[in-house]
């Protein structure tokens, strides 16, 4: 469990899937930290990550820490956040 938490939970496959899905928007607007973190708790689950991950980092990518303060996202679907991002780049 602690490895999860460092590393995410996508292994090397899962991320050039999820970085190959189509893009879709996060919300915005009036309570949109808690509304973001509901749409990517659910896609994790869901294993649809990466659909949200371009929305979400033009949106929070400057301010990751504090989107993680703020709305409390695992470190596992953070990391695994950064990893599809960084495989998309």
């Amino acid at each position: 469990m602690a490895l999860e938490r460092q590393f995410g939970t996508l292994t090397t496959s899962d991320v050039v899937d999820q970085a190959n899905l189509s893009q879709q928007s996060i919300p915005t607007g009036k309570g949109s930290l808690k509304d973001t973190r509901k749409v990517l708790d659910q896609a994790a689950q869901e294993g649809n990550l990466g659909a949200y991950v371009d929305s979400f980092m033009d949106k929070y990518g400057g301010d990751l820490n504090r989107f993680q303060e703020k709305t409390g996202i695992s470190n596992a679907v953070m990391k695994d956040i950064e990893k599809i991002a960084a495989a998309k780049g």
